[in-house]
């Protein structure tokens, strides 16, 4: 995939956990074998799966955002901040950047 392509499904894919990441790629690669196509997933495979999707996020934002401010205060990040040029860039309500 080109990095335009990466942040079309980065964008596509915001608030999606791990597992329904992982997911759209298992379902993708199922359909093209099961078609007999050769197994290269690709933009259009990818996205195709996540429009059949509804993430957990869409599903129960009150849980998952109360489950969030609960853990704020005592739980700690598992990695480093995001630094990566696919970081996104943090924006306040007014626009300004960070």
């Amino acid at each position: 995939l080109s990095q335009k392509e990466w942040r079309i499904i980065l964008n596509k894919t915001v608030n999606c956990t791990g597992a329904e990441l992982a997911r759209m790629v298992e379902k993708a690669a199922r359909k093209l074998f099961h078609q007999g196509l050769k197994m290269n997933i690709g933009l259009g495979e990818l996205l195709e799966q996540r429009e059949k999707m509804v993430p957990l996020y869409v599903r129960d934002t009150d849980r998952i955002l109360a489950i969030a401010n609960r853990a704020k205060f005592f739980a700690q990040p598992a990695s480093s901040e995001d630094t990566s040029e696919f970081a996104p860039v943090l924006t306040s309500f007014w626009g300004d950047t960070q």
